[in-house]
């Protein structure tokens, strides 16, 4: 029986034409490509414009992933990749090891149903996360006795085709622990909070602040933009016209408008609350969806940065 390994797509993809294995610029999609030709044998590249490609194929960059496609579109696409590969190799068997997200693997295996000679698929991911699918290259290799050998790949690069930095092995040293600089960059969080000023008592602040107030006052300035003096015989200030010494019926009036001030705010404050819980909602169905399917229509790029915008309880365990 023939095996060939199909690599899925990636949804970031450079902004030039460029052989299949560059164009796709997912972390995810680089080390399932890797595996298989560490794995060894034929490897294609599943897309949904170009059908199954050869690694080497020159393609230009291109806007469609297979979950725009209605069903019938799926499985006209899976039948005509199986007869693709099947005029490749007339008369085999063929065994196809699908390293895909689901929306791939399901199609063809509804496609392959019926064919002679026969046309079987496998789908090790299938209901693996990003973290076991990742684990689960290097264990497969590791139990054929073939050692894990990718290159780290640097900062994904951007959808601008920005050219990422030279790439270093992952057997390489890590450097050791640079001391905590004076920007307080390397700081740890219990160094930043040794570094802050103590925190004063309320009654402190308000006898510093009575303290200032009286300051002013003897220095005929006005407690409201403490520049200009007061107007002579007179105890408005020259520049903002508020009076110095309020009585308190200006003062009660002031105390009100604070006050509606800050309910109004208060109650904007409770509305963006609740507009973030939703959009944290929304991103978190987005995370758990792509952690079930990562090689799915969704862009991992996009994915990672969700999750970094997440609480920690809402992003899925394992992630």
């Amino acid at each position: 029986m023939k095996t060939v390994i199909l690599v899925g797509c990636a949804d970031m993809k450079a902004d030039t034409a460029q052989p299949a294995r560059t164009l796709y610029r997912s972390s995810l999609f680089r080390e399932a490509l890797q595996y298989a030709e560490l794995r060894g044998g034929d490897v294609f590249i599943l897309s949904a414009k170009h059908g199954a490609i050869e690694p080497s194929t020159v393609i230009e960059p291109y806007d469609l992933v297979i979950t725009s496609l209605s069903d019938e579109e799926r499985l006209e696409w899976a039948r005509s990749v199986l007869a693709g590969l099947r005029a490749r190799w007339p008369g085999e068997e063929l065994l196809l090891v699908v390293l895909a997200g689901k929306a791939y693997a399901d199609v063809l295996v509804r496609a392959r149903r019926g064919l002679r000679p026969l046309v079987a698929v496998e789908t090790p991911l299938d209901g693996k996360g990003l973290g076991h699918r990742r684990s689960w290259f290097r264990e497969d290799l590791a139990a054929r006795g073939i050692p894990w050998t990718i290159v780290r790949l640097g900062p994904r690069p951007s959808r601008k085709g920005a050219v990422p930095p030279p790439a270093a092995p992952l057997d390489a040293v890590p450097s050791e622990p640079q001391p905590s600089d004076q920007s307080g960059t390397n700081r740890t969080e219990s160094e930043r909070s040794a570094l802050k000023p103590p925190r004063l008592p309320k009654t402190e602040l308000v006898r510093q602040n009575a303290a200032r107030l009286d300051a002013l006052a003897a220095a005929g300035l006005c407690i409201w933009c403490k520049r200009n003096p007061r107007a002579p015989g007179r105890s408005t200030c020259l520049n903002c016209k508020s009076g110095d010494n309020m009585d308190e019926k200006n003062l009660r009036e002031e105390i009100r408008k604070l006050r509606e001030a800050l309910i109004a705010a208060r109650a904007e404050l409770g509305a963006a609350r609740d507009d973030l819980a939703k959009l944290h909602r929304a991103a978190a169905d987005v995370v758990a969806e792509w952690h079930e399917d990562p090689m799915g229509s969704v862009d991992e790029g996009f994915v990672e940065a969700l999750a970094e915008l997440l609480p920690t309880e809402l992003v899925p365990s394992g992630f």
